[in-house]
């Protein structure tokens, strides 16, 4: 008896194997220039942020003791899994942008003026509001430094994970107060509204209302 051993076929003639999924690649199967660039990017990062230690340990501290501001712990880990899903996309050749990272630069420079001059000019600034100054500057700098370490491709292929650092920015208290009136008056005149057509016999003062047996209050 003579036992034949054969390979086995994938698949047969006219049938399909089905959909294979691709998984995006890691750093260590990039290019070996392409890795070298997101290294500098990174140790680019990781300086920037020994220089801004103070101004991202107070947003730390906001973000944990706020439940406005609880999102912004989540931000760096998000952006690192943008840009992990984004690498199979990137192209071979990034020059270098110095136009675009100047002008990031320049930006971030201003917000920091402006965060040190405020309190001269605006009384009423927060703490809450330099650090709002602070931290654009900072993501400003990041984005800065990617136009120089990554390249101008590779940023426009990235443009959406490094626009999303934006939400690292706390909302200035101007801005919360203004989003917090404007859903109070909302809610009270679709309340109104509901009450009007309802037939139900009700006293309006702004937020408040006084209806028979309860007074309601929108804050």
């Amino acid at each position: 008896m003579t036992l034949e051993v054969r390979p086995r076929q994938s698949s047969t003639a006219g049938e399909d194997s089905g959909p294979v999924a691709i998984a995006p690649q890691s750093l260590s199967g990039m290019p070996k220039g392409q890795r070298k660039r997101f290294r500098r990017f990174g140790v680019f990062v990781l300086a920037l942020s020994c220089l801004f230690l103070w101004p991202l340990r107070d947003l730390a501290i906001l973000a944990l003791g706020s439940d406005l501001h609880s999102h912004i712990l989540l931000i760096p880990f998000v952006f690192a899994w943008l840009v992990y899903l984004r690498l199979d996309g990137l192209p071979r050749e990034s020059s270098r942008s110095f136009g675009w990272s100047i002008a990031l630069l320049v930006i971030g420079a201003a917000a920091l003026v402006a965060r040190v001059a405020a309190p001269g000019f605006l009384a009423s600034i927060s703490p809450k509001d330099r650090l709002a100054l602070t931290i654009l500057a900072f993501a400003c700098f990041v984005a800065a430094g990617g136009f120089v370490f990554l390249g101008k491709a590779w940023m426009r292929a990235l443009s959406f994970p490094f626009a999303f650092l934006i939400f690292l920015v706390p909302l200035p208290d101007g801005l919360v107060y203004w989003l917090e009136t404007a859903s109070k008056v909302a809610s009270a005149d679709a309340a109104n509204f509901f009450f009007t057509i309802s037939g139900t016999p009700l006293v309006r003062d702004g937020a408040v209302f006084q209806l028979p047996g309860i007074v309601i209050e929108f804050a």
